[in-house]
Parts: structure tokens; sequence; C-alpha cells
């Protein structure tokens, strides 16, 4: 589930769909909730926000 979460997020990023960004965003959330000891899924998406350096 993580890697698919992150594959639909980089997909509503490229195509500039805010609306799914944030509904995944919120999935991300949720699915740290209930996975507290795993990689934390909203660190990833947060990073992704950030544009790769040049």
């Amino acid at each position: 589930m993580p890697n698919d979460l992150i594959t639909q997020y980089l997909k509503a990023r490229q195509d500039g769909d805010r609306m799914a960004m944030r509904r995944i965003e919120n999935e991300a959330a949720q699915y740290d909730e209930h996975n507290p000891f795993g990689p934390r899924l909203t660190d990833e998406i947060r990073g992704l926000r950030q544009p790769a350096a040049a």
C-alpha cells in the first residue's frame, strides 16, 4: 500500500491534480497513525513536494 500511495502521489503531482494530492496526503496520515513503528509515509510524501536539486 505505501508504494501505491507514493506512485499515485507522483502521478497526481505530474498531472497537477491538487485534490488527489491532498486525498493521498490524508490517506498517508491515516496509514501512519496505524503503523507507528514503520517508516512515516507522510515524511516520504513531504520530501516529494520539494523540487529536486538541479
